[in-house]
């Protein structure tokens, strides 16, 4: 009995010391949870949020709050880290938990700001590419960037000198941009001839039929024109930020900064209601009743007469219609050589990235004929009425008129040098020289080749005035 008694008193004692270890144990285990909780917590306010991490993942996620905690502060690290997007998908999720919905709110607007960078950085490899047209497109989506707006009209003018005439020869008439910015005007008097000398701030020039177009710094278009039979509206008080203008017989064309083209004036062959599904265009050209576009991925569009058999034939020979940098367009109507009524179906030319030149259309004149060996080292192309000019990159000007069937213009063209534009209208050409005089070939009974006074703007010049300062 004795022996049992003793037996069951040292169990007892046993299960009492192991009942105050297992107590001792528990209490400190539970300390030391306390203290690892605290020090996280303390790690979280000082912003060591790594050492919280660690040791809240020591402690357990089913510890008090310290799965919550690891998400704060997970989310803490990716911010300071600029991984905002993370961030902000884990402040959201922990709800109205310690200060997360402002962290929520502060990721947003960081990941904003950061995507708003990228975006900008985007437009600006555009601009240096010369794609100016995807370049707007962006900034237009960052309408509240602090650098948006300088870096949109240094594309927009940069895209309006890429398209710029400094000269241009219509059918009767000529028009430049002179030295000061205005505008210089010879030929047929015009109804409003008077305020062509009173324009300012010019930075392109389009004449032909009807109309003489002044395009200005800004991006408004002013028009001239002669006494008209027809009855139609040349209001263009609606356009703004326009990159190029274009004049046909009678109708006006203009490329807006969105890549799309609007139109005033007669629409006898579709020439205006034809552009209407256009898009992403960078650069136009009118003939007499039809407008051409070049897009941004190189291909040609035609608006009005002989539509179908303009784009037919490019489409045919699609091959050699490509790295297309620059489009020109003339004719479509007017008399043969011995004055009888004659319409022809116009033709496009169109400058290639090496530096030679395609053509297509009408070739009634040899207006096509743009593959001889002279035809190489292109660096502008201009399209009359029934004929075609190229400007070489040392200068000199080659022509498709013969020296057979127009010998005088054919002669004189061959004799010029250190040439930096032209212009081909009805019959002839004209010229501009390094040092601003204009020089004409071709016909002149109508005074459009009355030039020789004429102190033309050099495009450096141009761009220099017309460029945003940084």
């Amino acid at each position: 009995m004795m022996k049992r008694r003793f037996i069951i008193g040292l169990l007892a004692v046993y299960i009492i010391t192991v009942f105050a270890l297992f107590f001792t144990f528990t209490s400190r285990v539970k300390a030391d949870l306390m203290d690892g909780y605290t020090l996280a917590v303390q790690n979280i306010d000082n912003g060591n949020y790594i050492d919280a991490v660690n040791t809240l993942n020591i402690l357990g996620s089913n510890y008090k709050d310290s799965k919550k905690l690891i998400v704060y502060s997970e989310g803490r690290i990716a911010y300071d880290q600029g991984k905002y997007s993370e961030a902000h998908e884990k402040f959201i999720s922990l709800g109205n938990f310690k200060d997360s919905q402002v962290w929520a709110e502060k990721s947003a607007e960081e990941e904003s700001i950061t995507e708003q960078a990228q975006s900008y950085n985007k437009a600006c490899k555009y601009y240096v590419d010369g794609d100016y047209l995807n370049a707007l497109n962006i900034l237009k989506e960052l309408e509240d960037y602090d650098k948006s707006q300088k870096l949109t009209e240094l594309c927009r003018s940069a895209w309006k000198m890429n398209c710029a005439e400094i000269v241009s020869a219509g059918i009767r008439y000529s028009a430049g941009i002179t030295k000061d910015k205005g505008a210089a005007f010879s030929g047929q008097s015009f109804e409003d001839a008077a305020d062509i000398e009173s324009w300012h701030n010019i930075v392109s020039v389009s004449a032909c039929g009807e109309f003489v177009l002044g395009l200005t710094d800004d991006g408004n278009v002013l028009v001239a024109k002669c006494k008209s039979h027809y009855n139609y509206s040349t209001d263009t008080s609606g356009w703004k930020n326009i990159i190029a203008v274009s004049a046909g017989e009678q109708l006006i064309a203009v490329l807006k900064d969105d890549g799309t083209v609007d139109t005033r004036g007669v629409d006898g062959y579709g020439e205006r209601r034809d552009v209407g599904d256009w898009k992403d265009i960078i650069a136009i050209d009118t003939g007499w009743q039809h407008i051409v576009g070049l897009d941004v991925n190189g291909d040609i569009h035609v608006a009005g007469c002989y539509k179908r058999k303009l784009t037919d034939e490019i489409e045919s020979k699609k091959s050699d219609w490509t790295d297309i940098v620059s489009i020109s367009t003339g004719g479509s109507t007017g008399t043969d050589a011995e004055g009888n009524a004659y319409k022809g179906s116009g033709h496009i030319v169109a400058l290639k990235r090496d530096g030679t030149v395609v053509a297509a259309g009408d070739n009634e004149y040899g207006q096509c004929n743009v593959t001889g060996p002279e035809w190489k080292n292109i660096v502008a192309v201009s399209a009359g009425d029934y004929h075609t000019v190229g400007l070489t990159a040392d200068g000199r000007v080659v022509t498709t008129q013969s020296e057979e069937r127009f010998p005088d213009s054919y002669n004189e063209i061959r004799k010029w040098e250190d040439i930096v534009s032209i212009s081909a209208g009805y019959g002839f050409t004209l010229a501009v020289k390094s040092d601003g005089t204009v020089l004409a070939a071709g016909l002149y009974q109508d005074g459009q080749s009355n030039v020789e006074l004429w102190d033309i703007i050099s495009r450096g010049e141009l761009v220099k005035s017309s460029r945003i300062v940084n």
